[in-house]
C-alpha cells in the first residue's frame, strides 16, 4: 500500500496578469499553464477568416536544462 497523500488536480483561471486569458492546472505531478492572447487588429486587406494560427511552446519547468521546443501550426 501506498503512503503517498492524493491530491486533487486543482485548476486557477487569470493567474498571467498580461495576457488576454490564462488558466493553470496542477496534478499528478505536473504544471501546466496556458494563456491566450489576441487577436490582433488586422489590416482588412490581411484579414484571413477562416485561417487560424497557433503557437505552442514546451519549456521544462524543472530538472537538467533541455532543449527549448517550439511548435507553430497553421490550420486553414
Amino acid at each position: 500500500m501506498s503512503t503517498t497523500a492524493y491530491f486533487p488536480p486543482a485548476i486557477t483561471f487569470n493567474t498571467l496578469p498580461h495576457a488576454d486569458g490564462s488558466v493553470t492546472y496542477e496534478g499528478h505531478g505536473y504544471t501546466v499553464v496556458g494563456a491566450v492572447n489576441g487577436p490582433l487588429e488586422a489590416q482588412r486587406r490581411d484579414e484571413l477568416p477562416d485561417e487560424a494560427f497557433l503557437e505552442v511552446n514546451l519549456r521544462q519547468a524543472s530538472g537538467p536544462g533541455g532543449t527549448f521546443i517550439s511548435l507553430i501550426s497553421q490550420s486553414s
